[in-house]
This record gives C-alpha cells, structure tokens and sequence, in this order.
C-alpha cells in the first residue's frame, strides 16, 4: 500500500532557515582575574577515635518470682481500668456523635432528591 507524500514537506524545510546570533566575543583586556587572598592558612584539626565502650551484663537482678507476680497482677488490673475508660469514653462519643451523622445523611438525602428526584407538574387540564 502506497504512503501519501505531503507537498509542503520539501518546501518547508527549506523556507525556514533563520540567521544564528552569535555572541560578542570579550577581548583579552575585558576579562578580569578574581583572585582570592587567605591572610591565615587552613587550620587541620587532628580527628580522634574514641573508644567504644565495652558491653558487659547486668548484674543479676535481686527479684523474687512473688515479685513478678504481684507486678503482673498490678499491671493488669492498671489494664482492665484503662480498657473500661476507653470503652466509657467511646459509648459518650457515639451518642454525641449519631444525632449529628443522622442529620447529615438525612440532609444528603433531601439535597439529592431536590435536585435529581423532582417531579414534574403536569398542567392542568
């Protein structure tokens, strides 16, 4: 199958030559040499490595098992306290929080059938 040519193809390519600008070209005398006087030399400062430290055990602890026993038995009524709180705490938000997402949905509701539920109002005959 044959490829359609444009006729502008050739034409164009040569019509659109524009002139380059070139830049002016500084003489010698124009340039300026910046140089940058140090009137104390760069100070070196020595990097010293400290030691690490070297790892050793804790001693060993004086604890009893009773011991451990009574703070679990604290901890988890600490627990039971914090989980009671929250559920407190949770059941307050909910009953302050429902009448305004009912009023919300409900306004939704409404807005939506205004504007895309409307009936329409047949004359009378």
């Amino acid at each position: 199958m044959a490829t359609r040519r444009r006729s502008t193809a050739t034409k164009s390519a040569k019509t659109i030559a524009t002139p380059v600008k070139k830049a002016p070209v500084k003489s010698s005398t124009q340039i300026k040499e910046v140089v940058t006087k140090y009137t104390q030399p760069i100070e070196i400062k020595k990097v010293t490595e400290t030691p690490t430290p070297v790892k050793t055990a804790p001693p060993k602890p004086n604890l009893k098992w009773e011991d451990y026993r009574e703070d679990i038995k604290i901890r988890w009524d600490i627990h039971q306290y914090e989980t009671q709180e929250l559920w407190s705490d949770m059941v307050k938000l909910y009953h302050s929080a429902k009448p305004i997402a009912i009023k919300t949905v409900d306004y939704i509701k409404d807005s939506y059938d205004r504007a895309f539920n409307q009936e329409e109002v047949k004359p009378a005959e």
